[in-house]
């Protein structure tokens, strides 16, 4: 399958997204709300993005982090803020620097 990948289907952006693009197939640790209609993958960890290889990822749209950074980060929650932000973004840029990828978002 080949097309655009959304990571974080479940955030602030993330359903607004794949509700305009029904081609979008996202991919996340939870599905989407249950009007999202999209393709969904999960992945149990960011570490395990191996599990995407037999597909021919265009274009990525990361929307992980972008929710609730802010939370954490006024909390003085670091260890949490990396965690949930920092190092997803790590895991995706490694896996993808391997990778054809015409655009990440």
């Amino acid at each position: 399958m080949t097309g655009t990948f959304l990571f974080g289907p479940n955030g602030f952006l993330g359903p607004s997204i794949l509700e305009r693009d029904k081609s979008i197939i996202c991919v996340g640790r939870r599905k989407p709300p249950s009007y999202i209609k999209n393709k969904f993958i999960k992945i149990k960890d960011m570490r395990d993005l191996n599990i995407l290889d037999s597909y021919k990822i265009k274009n990525v749209i990361f929307t992980i982090g972008n929710s609730n950074h802010h939370v954490f980060l006024n909390k003085n929650e670091l260890e949490v803020s990396l965690k949930f932000n920092l190092y997803p973004l790590f895991y995706a840029l490694n896996y993808f620097s391997k990778r054809k990828i015409s655009k990440f978002v």
